[in-house]
């Protein structure tokens, strides 16, 4: 999803870290430790750490993926997955 972002505009990407836990990524951010691309759903919480939030228009769509325990039967939808 990132390099796609940095094509679309014929940037350069370089790309130093690749974190797996977005929470570490704005944790390094708030820290001053560089920038983070992230979901909005990241940085709803985040008004009281000391770091500046912008949108990025015309980024590519976020891919989601459900996941959950398959041996723990939560509702009927599920019974059916």
């Amino acid at each position: 999803m990132v390099s796609q972002l940095f094509e679309k505009e014929r940037l350069p990407a370089q790309v130093d870290f690749l974190i797996r836990h977005v929470e570490t990524a704005v944790g390094l951010v708030a820290n001053g430790v560089g920038i983070a691309l992230v979901d909005e759903f990241s940085v709803v919480d985040t008004w009281e750490l000391p770091i500046s939030v912008v949108r990025i228009e015309n980024s590519p769509m976020l891919n989601l993926h459900l996941s959950w325990n398959k041996d723990v039967v939560r509702s009927q939808f599920f019974k059916r997955l």
